[in-house]
């Protein structure tokens, strides 16, 4: 099973592969999309806590900038 992710910035491919044969063949359809939703939750998840990081960064930037000016 492969699945593709596009973002503003970033792409994000999985696969998923089994060390014995195909494990995947005897999962029920309902099964095979419980399993892809749990892998684009898990996706969503990864872009939600990056977003979360990059946009604290820029907050922490932006004081630290600050202070530099108001030291001047």
């Amino acid at each position: 099973m492969e699945y593709d992710f596009y973002y503003a910035d970033i792409r994000l491919s999985i696969t998923v592969k089994a060390d014995a044969g195909n494990v995947f063949a005897d999962l029920t359809s309902e099964e095979r999309l419980a399993f892809q939703q749990l892998v684009y939750l898990a996706a969503n998840s990864f872009v939600y806590a990056r977003s979360l990081f990059i946009v604290r960064q820029a907050m922490l930037q932006a004081e630290i900038d600050r202070l530099k000016d108001k030291g001047s």
